[in-house]
């Protein structure tokens, strides 16, 4: 919906399309920095527990540019748009992390491809129901 939304309403064009695409896949890498240099003491329970709250209020901003809020504060709609993913995708990216390590700990001995490829897919099977 929110790609029909920047391309109908927005009018957002191919190119740009893409560029939010490149800022999504650099808050990826970040994201992993971020993780790495910040949050591999961090004890599971916790991190989900944070990440989990943040992401909820991080998905929550498209709303802002959805009902023009943006506009009011004289952001323009392409910078809100990239910052914004680039946000998104570094918090869901640091909540993403520690979820495949949790999968690889799961894994029983002698099994740990199945059971890992298992795990990741019913975790993509969530993402596209």
């Amino acid at each position: 919906a929110m790609f029909f939304f920047n391309v109908d309403t927005l009018h957002f064009s191919e190119s740009f399309i893409s560029i939010i695409s490149l800022c999504a896949s650099a808050a990826s890498v970040c994201g992993l920095v971020i993780y790495h240099n910040f949050f591999t003491e961090v004890p599971f329970r916790r991190l989900f527990g944070v990440a989990t709250l943040a992401c909820v209020l991080v998905s929550l901003t498209p709303l802002i540019q959805v009902f023009r809020i943006n506009r009011q504060y004289g952001i323009d709609d392409q910078v809100f748009a990239l910052v914004d993913t680039f946000i998104i995708t570094a918090v869901i990216e640091v909540l993403w992390i520690p979820m495949l390590v949790l999968a690889s700990r799961l894994c029983p001995r002698t099994v740990e491809g199945t059971t890992y490829a298992l795990f990741l897919s019913i975790h993509n099977l969530g993402l596209w129901m």
